[in-house]
This record gives structure tokens, sequence and C-alpha cells, in this order.
């Protein structure tokens, strides 16, 4: 189906759902802390936190981002959702 792509685990993932998970990666990369809810947000161009949260529960409930409870910055992708980004990335032709 296009606009879809699908995990090792075989979720079905769409093009947003990999935006905002290529997005929590880079930022914690790029940071060396995982983002905050706002930030992403920012980033996303999703004025609504509640927005940004329901990317983040549909990526967790794939098994493709973990949350931990009551840590503020608390977002870690899986080594599922590790493997998605770099099928996504090899099979775009990127570096």
């Amino acid at each position: 189906m296009q606009g879809e792509v699908r995990s090792q685990s075989d979720a079905q993932v769409t093009e947003r759902q990999l935006e905002v998970l290529r997005v929590v990666d880079d930022l914690h990369r790029a940071e060396g802390l995982p983002p905050a809810v706002r930030q992403l947000g920012a980033v996303l161009g999703i004025a609504s936190t509640n927005g940004v949260m329901d990317h983040l529960r549909a990526l967790q409930k794939k098994g493709l981002l973990e949350r931990r409870p009551k840590v503020s910055r608390g977002l870690f992708v899986t080594a599922a959702g590790r493997q998605l980004l770099d099928a996504a990335t090899a099979e775009a032709g990127l570096p």
C-alpha cells in the first residue's frame, strides 16, 4: 500500500510515523539526549502536544519506540525501530 512502510515485525508504518521516528532518532543523536514532546512538535510542524503523543503512542504500540515512564525526555528508538530506519535509508539510497 502506498504511503506505508512495513517493519520487520510486519507492522504497517505510515510515512508520517516514519518521519516522527527519524526525527526522534536524529535529535537524540545530534543533541545527545532524546527530544521533548514540544520540541518534536516544533520540528514536525504539529502545534498540539496531543497530536505528537498520538504518533508516539502508535510507534510504541508497533514496538518501534520506547517511552520510559516518569522520565523527562524518555523516548528511545527500539532495535526494531533502528532496523526500520536503516532499511528505509537503504531503500531510499541514502548513506
